[in-house]
């Protein structure tokens, strides 16, 4: 088991450090600036990105537990090591198109104690995950930026906006991070809480149903995927996450501003 566990980890890294490494070559060729400076972004946005995905699905498995399931902390996926966590596909569409994925965390519904209370807490535990994280984030932000330079960067994303106001180099590459962390994990939470299996959204909704409608969610679930990325191509998937995107932005964050 052990030598299994091993091997599987050692392909997990060799996988995420091709991802990293062509998306790196990928921005040396696309982004001018200080070398330096695109290496330190790039480090800190890829370890931002894997913990918000290592995060996500971390805050699904701890709320199952408290509902009594051990069934993620018996298979070792109550860490916050992210090679418990991450799939490298899920990752690299995390880079290309800022909605990615993890490993799915192995729950029991059979074992959670008030089972109609846990279920749909436990798939609201990882977008509300984001929603936190994304929260902490603009505290630091507005803390550190005070709230006229805050509001207009918030609002833009342009670094220049920093640079004007007299940030060094360093001090704008972790204040950009930090707002892609931001803006991602609210996209994260967005996509996730739509109502379409196997996302969230689908196992939060199920909760509040009658018995057909739960059955229509389940016969779903296989199809799920695959409805999703049609969704997608059509587009008419981006306009609902754009939706559920700007009420969290509105209702939670500019209010603070």
């Amino acid at each position: 088991m052990l030598n299994r566990f091993d091997t599987n980890s050692k392909r997990a890294i060799k996988i995420i450090i091709g991802i990293f490494t062509a998306v790196l070559i990928y921005k040396f060729m696309t982004k001018p600036g200080n070398t330096f400076s695109v290496l330190f972004e790039f480090i800190l946005t890829a370890i931002a990105f894997v913990y918000i995905l290592t995060i996500h699905e971390v805050s699904h498995g701890y709320t199952a537990y408290l509902f009594g399931d051990p069934t993620a902390k018996l298979r070792g996926r109550l860490t916050l090591n992210p090679l418990k966590h991450i799939e490298p596909i899920g990752l690299l569409m995390l880079y290309v198109v800022k909605i990615g994925w993890a490993k799915p965390i192995p729950v029991d519904p059979r074992r959670m104690r008030h089972r109609n209370i846990a279920l749909p807490l436990v798939a609201l535990a990882g977008p509300l995950s984001n929603v936190v994280f994304a929260f902490v984030i603009f505290v630091i932000l507005k803390s550190y930026m005070g709230n006229d330079v805050f509001r207009v960067f918030l609002s833009s994303g342009n670094s220049a906006v920093l640079m004007s106001a007299g940030w060094s180099s360093i001090a704008v590459s972790i204040f950009s991070v930090m707002y892609t962390a931001f803006y991602i994990n609210i996209l994260l939470a967005s996509f996730n809480l739509i109502p379409i299996p196997p996302l969230d959204g689908s196992k939060i909704l199920r909760a509040f149903l009658p018995e057909s409608g739960k059955r229509l969610i389940d016969s779903m679930e296989r199809f799920g995927f695959i409805i999703i990325l049609l969704l997608y191509y059509m587009g008419y998937l981006q306009p609902i996450i754009w939706k559920v995107f700007n009420f969290l932005i509105n209702n939670i964050f500019v209010s603070m501003i």
